[in-house]
């Protein structure tokens, strides 16, 4: 009778691991599909947040060498407007002027025409068609 007991007993443990095995292993499925969905959506959610154009609007402004004496300028454009004006001044007096077109998502580096005398303070101020404005200066 006791071998008998034992018998059950043994069947009984051998059933329960078995089922807990079955509900480890589908545990462990459901994490790992988790993991994997949640790694992908981050992953496309980081490459869009680290595009320049999507959903952005925004444009810059920067000197080619800031520190030399050429006042040629860099455009870069990430936003709807295409036409860009601009002056370069020494303070009130407008050396030169001009006009650029810089399509999206696109860069354009512009070496305007200079008439004047340059005095060490330059500045060139880019204006938009909807009227926006950055400027940039060099100062010797």
């Amino acid at each position: 009778m006791k071998m008998h007991q034992l018998r059950g007993h043994i069947k009984a443990l051998t059933e329960h691991i078995d089922r807990f095995s079955e509900k480890e292993s589908f545990l462990v499925f459901a994490l790992l599909m988790f993991f994997l969905a949640s790694a992908t959506f981050l992953s496309v959610k980081i490459s869009s947040d680290l595009s320049l154009d999507n959903g952005k609007s925004w444009w810059a402004l920067s000197l080619d060498d800031p520190k030399g004496t050429s006042l040629d300028f860099t455009v870069d454009n990430h936003s709807a407007n295409v036409h860009f004006s601009y002056a370069v001044t020494n303070g009130k007096t407008i050396l030169g002027s001009g006009t650029v077109s810089v399509p999206k998502g696109e860069q354009k580096t512009i070496s305007p025409s200079i008439s004047g005398v340059m005095t060490g303070r330059e500045s060139v101020t880019v204006t938009t068609d909807d009227g926006k404005k950055k400027e940039v200066y060099r100062e010797k």
